[in-house]
């Protein structure tokens, strides 16, 4: 056997460690272990994405499929034969069509359709017009004076919420939802990131939850979150996410240099970032909801849909001693003086740097 050969070979062999993995997390959460192992298998093509043998009780998924998609999407095909799994060997009706009445059965009982979504992409439709809108009030609070940057983020958030309150409201047209998993995958994920993750969920309208996805970089299962909801939030809070953690890292390298702050005390200032533009969040809310009395208590159908997607998810809490330590102070300062203002995407707008946000 070549080196070449070897290599794949253990790349193949690790990916289908996660593939049974994976299977056996969807037998407990889905299909209340129902189903028994099948054997498992890769094959060439990327036309017939996965299949399901009876004879052989084999489920076997397209090569290309689990080296090159996003994990999700190797999750929905495997979830997708399961359901075929189901068809065969617990309502024994091998004598029917594929995707016939057993199969349409099993989609509807277990509420597959929110589980085998894609990811709603950027490019899926046209931009929706309170993104334009969105993205122009960002701009507006390039403004260096504290006071107009302050009055055009608080007007953005405006604007989503009455979007969203307006949109509940209509309910002959139901809302289309989907799904983005947001980067990086993450073998331990920092307080910083979960802090985010909070403020995400609490102010930009979408549902969230921390997943685990395999990393065939590393050969091994990381953690990333993936946020749910229609598409003008998504964008909203994929962009907030990256801009958020890259405006604190770039704030973290200048307060090293102007506080002097040392290496270990990184993670208390990024936590400090986090809460700081968090409680900033909710000061702008408040005022929100004092002024104009917009008050948003959620949307039913997207916590339904949610479920659907993840029927047994549980809360986790985490904590850490950090508000005592200089570094957590000086993120906490940086944190409430940060203001968006960059645009979601170009169009024409000056992008040179990471920055997202107007420092005080």
């Amino acid at each position: 056997m070549t080196k070449r050969a070897s290599t794949d070979f253990r790349l193949d062999a690790a990916l289908l460690r996660a593939v049974r993995e994976a299977w056996h997390g969807f037998n407990h959460a889905r299909f209340r272990q129902s189903l028994r192992p099948p054997v498992f298998a890769l094959h060439a093509g990327r036309s017939d994405l996965g299949r399901w043998t009876p004879r052989t009780r084999t489920i076997s998924l397209s090569r290309p499929l689990v080296h090159e998609a996003p994990w999700a999407e190797v999750e929905a095909v495997l979830l997708h034969e399961m359901a075929h799994q189901f068809v065969s060997e617990v309502l024994r009706r091998d004598d029917e069509p594929p995707h016939g009445p057993a199969f349409r059965w099993v989609y509807s009982s277990f509420r597959l359709e929110a589980a085998l979504a894609r990811p709603l992409a950027e490019e899926a439709a046209p931009e929706p017009k309170v993104l334009r809108r969105v993205r122009a009030l960002l701009a507006l609070s390039s403004s260096p004076n504290e006071h107009e940057a302050q009055a055009a983020l608080a007007a953005a958030h405006r604007l989503l919420l009455k979007h969203n309150l307006s949109e509940d409201a209509v309910r002959g047209e139901a809302r289309t939802y989907g799904y983005r998993r947001l980067r990086p995958v993450q073998l331990r994920v920092p307080l910083s990131d979960k802090i985010l993750a909070t403020i995400l969920v609490s102010h930009f309208f979408v549902e969230g939850i921390w997943v685990q996805e395999f990393d065939r970089k590393r050969l091994k299962w990381g953690t990333c979150f993936e946020i749910m909801g229609t598409r003008a939030n998504l964008e909203v809070a994929e962009w907030v996410w990256g801009t958020v953690r890259e405006t604190a890292e770039r704030l973290w390298q200048r307060a090293r240099v102007e506080r002097g702050l040392t290496g270990r005390e990184r993670r208390a200032f990024l936590v400090g970032v986090m809460t700081g533009f968090h409680d900033r969040l909710e000061e702008q809310a408040r005022t929100c909801r004092a002024e104009e009395g917009l008050v948003w208590v959620g949307d039913a159908a997207l916590e339904d849909w949610s479920h659907d997607r993840y029927p047994r998810r549980r809360s986790t809490g985490s904590s850490a001693p950090v508000r005592g330590l200089r570094g957590y102070r000086a993120g906490e300062e940086a944190g409430r003086k940060l203001e968006l203002r960059r645009p979601l995407r170009g169009d024409g707008a000056k992008t040179a740097g990471p920055a997202g946000f107007l420092e005080g």
